[in-house]
């Protein structure tokens, strides 16, 4: 009987493969090549099922020899590429798209995946440039749109992200993702009834994708509807029960109501079903923290740091666990902190936390004297509460905070003549001795050492002019202590030091409840200082 051809071992081989018989396929590539050692076609394929198998060495060395005999062959260079993209060698994964590009200059598939290598390394200009290269190819490529708008809001360009967008929906106008894209990019620039119509015709296109019922869950709870947001998570739990962003999203939720058992349940079915999920790791911490199982918070928050090791809000919590004393709270943990809160800051401070501390300060300051008719700064503003309190008192009213979410919920309020979102330190500096009062309510247990407060303040405050705030009593020790809690606390002779140093005298020092906290009263001290 004659020998299998060469065409006839191919044949036989690719079927095999095609049906994921991947040994007995490599086994007919193995016999076409003792009778063809250099078929170019046979390595190639060769290679392919080795990737398949994870073997990425094999594979690498098999499309080597198959590029050994035909080098200009565009889909050896390509495939090799996607192997070095695997074993994480991305210089040589990127050198090998660029000849597979030069070899065939308009294929869509090479231009995606080196564009997506870029972004993932960091490179989102050269991605961009490559996707905005293919368009020029292909301008109907509704995937590289869809791409190049993920890369451009990457970039920080919301508008370039949204052109991108739209034109998906002109030649798609029922795509799911170009709507849920517009839908987040319009509920960040704060145009929510746009994104709630981005979102809708999401699920009108398509009511089973649990992603848009997720976003439109998260539109829900910015806006303080708990319940409607509840009732989306739970329809993408049900469309996806696996899904950990929408578990991750339903615990927040349940914190914010102090469903504390109900969130530490949703936060470990997401660990669960994504172990490497960081931020899920971080909100169980966070939660478990709270209850007081201080030894599994640390543990938790060691593991978001070990996944993701910026985690800046991790790494400041678990330093309270240790008992370490940072100056200060990362700026960026703080500005995520309450721009997740604003919706729901004032019912959880009021009606659970009993919390009063603005009427607080403005009581104390009119046994000072208050007078009506005064330039003031209401520091860490946040939504507001601090504003109304103080505006009957107020000739021109500025406030200041980190969270730009905070301050939309502020200006709604109508109290304050400007707001600006900043740093405290950097917002003082810009004064010029012309303040009367600065308020900081419930802001400074977010400070450590408040010297460069302080001295920021008496440099923007007139002669005589005042500074009232709250901050947790350090009751044991002096100095400044960052609780478990991740808040500060301050010894009373550490505020007068400071106070002193800065060119400050304590007016008014009253000891008081700032708020309770499961049922425990939290004490403190309300502060009048007064500039020389």
């Amino acid at each position: 009987m004659d020998s299998p051809s060469i065409s006839d071992l191919l044949t036989a081989a690719v079927r095999l493969h095609e049906a994921g018989n991947l040994q007995a396929a490599e086994h007919q590539y193995r016999l076409l090549l003792a009778q063809s050692p250099e078929h170019a076609d046979a390595w190639h394929l060769l290679g392919l099922a080795a990737q398949t198998r994870g073997d990425l060495q094999s594979a690498e060395q098999s499309i080597r020899r198959a590029l050994a005999s035909r080098p200009r062959e565009a889909v050896f260079h390509y495939n090799l590429a996607n192997v070095l993209r695997d074993a994480g060698r991305y210089d040589e994964a990127i050198a090998a798209y660029r000849a597979a590009l030069e070899a065939r200059p308009e294929d869509a598939d090479t231009h995606q995946n080196l564009a997506a290598l870029l972004a993932s390394i960091g490179d989102r200009e050269a991605a961009a440039e490559l996707l905005g290269e293919l368009l020029i190819i292909q301008p109907r490529h509704l995937e590289a749109q869809l791409n190049l708008a993920v890369v451009e809001r990457a970039r920080g360009k919301p508008d370039a992200a949204m052109v991108c967008y739209r034109e998906v929906l002109q030649q798609d106008p029922h795509c799911v993702v170009a709507h849920l894209g517009l839908g987040e990019l319009y509920q960040e620039s704060g145009d929510r009834d746009t994104a709630r119509t981005h979102y809708e015709a999401a699920l009108a296109a398509d009511p089973s994708q649990a992603p848009a019922w997720n976003d439109l869950g998260g539109w829900y709870q910015e806006g303080g509807d708990a319940v409607s947001a509840e009732a989306c998570f739970r329809q993408a739990l049900a469309l996806d029960p696996d899904d950990a962003v929408v578990l991750n999203n339903l615990g927040l939720l349940l914190v914010a109501q102090d469903r504390l058992i109900e969130a530490e349940g949703c936060y470990r079915a997401a660990l669960i079903h994504r172990p490497e999920f960081a931020e899920a790791h971080k909100n169980l911490a966070t939660l478990l923290a709270a209850l007081g199982r201080l030894r599994e918070a640390e543990q938790g928050y060691r593991e978001a740091l070990r996944l993701e090791p910026k985690l800046s809000e991790a790494a400041f919590k678990l330093a309270a666990l240790r008992g370490e004393n940072p100056v200060s709270a990362p700026t960026d943990y703080v500005a995520r902190l309450f721009d997740s809160y604003a919706a729901n800051y004032e019912r959880h401070l009021t009606d659970t936390l009993q919390y009063s501390v603005p009427e607080q300060l403005v009581s104390l300051l009119r046994e000072d004297h208050l007078a009506p008719g005064l330039e003031m700064m209401d520091l860490g503003c946040g939504t507001g509460l601090s504003g109304q309190a103080l505006r009957p008192w107020a000739r021109r009213l500025t406030g200041v905070d980190l969270s730009p979410r905070m301050l939309e919920q502020a200006a709604a309020r109508g109290c304050y003549d400007a707001l600006v979102v900043g740093e405290l330190v950097t917002a003082l500096s810009q004064r010029s001795a012309d303040l009367d009062l600065a308020v900081a309510a419930d802001v400074l247990v977010y400070l450590g050492d408040l010297a460069p407060l302080f001295s920021a303040t008496a440099a923007a405050l007139r002669p005589g002019g005042r500074l009232a705030f709250s901050v947790e009593a350090l009751s044991i020790g002096s100095g400044f202590r960052l609780r478990s809690t991740g808040r500060y606390a301050h010894a009373p002779d550490y505020l007068e030091t400071e106070a002193r140093a800065a060119g400050m005298v304590v007016r008014a020092s009253r000891a008081t409840t700032l708020r309770v906290e499961q049922g425990v009263p939290v004490t403190g001290l309300l502060c009048i200082l007064q500039r020389r």
